[in-house]
C-alpha cells in the first residue's frame, strides 16, 4: 500500500459499508479497480497536478475514460476525491476495500514458494489444509 493509505482509509471504509449494505461488493470492486487504473495513469497524474486543468475538467476526463463502468455512486466518489485533491488515493482505497471485502467473505490470500511448480492436486491439498487451519 502506498503513502496515501491513511488518507484513503475513511473513503475505503465508507465505500465498503455502502457496498455491503447494498449487496454490491462485486460491482464496487470493479468500479474501484477501474478508478485505480485511471488514477494511476502517468498522464492523468500530470494533468491532475497541473494548475491549468480545473477540477471540473479533470472530473469530466475521468468520467469519459471510465465510461458507463463509472456510474451512480461511483461517480459521486470520483467527484469527492477530485474536490478533496485525493484522486491519487484511489489505488489505496481499492486495496483497503479489497482487504475489508476478503475479511467479510472469510477469505485469506496465501502465497507458497516451492522449488518446482505444483500441480492442481497439490494446490488443492494446500488450500484445504489452510482452510481447515484458518477456518476460512
Amino acid at each position: 500500500m502506498g503513502e496515501n493509505a491513511t488518507a484513503a482509509r475513511p473513503y475505503a471504509t465508507a465505500v465498503f459499508e455502502l457496498a455491503r449494505e447494498s449487496g454490491r461488493l462485486a460491482q464496487w470492486a470493479d468500479a474501484l479497480t477501474l478508478l485505480s487504473l485511471i488514477a494511476s495513469d502517468p498522464a492523468l497524474r500530470r494533468l491532475s497536478a497541473s494548475p491549468k486543468v480545473s477540477k471540473a475538467q479533470l472530473q469530466e476526463l475521468v468520467f469519459e475514460v471510465g465510461g458507463d463502468a463509472l456510474s451512480g455512486l461511483s461517480r459521486n466518489l470520483v467527484k469527492i476525491l477530485i474536490q478533496a485533491g485525493r484522486l491519487q488515493c484511489a489505488p489505496d482505497i481499492r486495496a483497503l476495500f479489497e482487504r475489508m471485502r476478503a475479511a467479510a467473505e472469510g477469505k485469506v490470500e496465501a502465497h507458497a514458494t516451492t522449488a518446482y511448480a505444483l500441480d492442481q492436486g497439490q494446490r488443492d491439498t494446500i488450500a484445504t489444509a489452510l482452510a481447515a487451519r484458518l477456518g476460512k
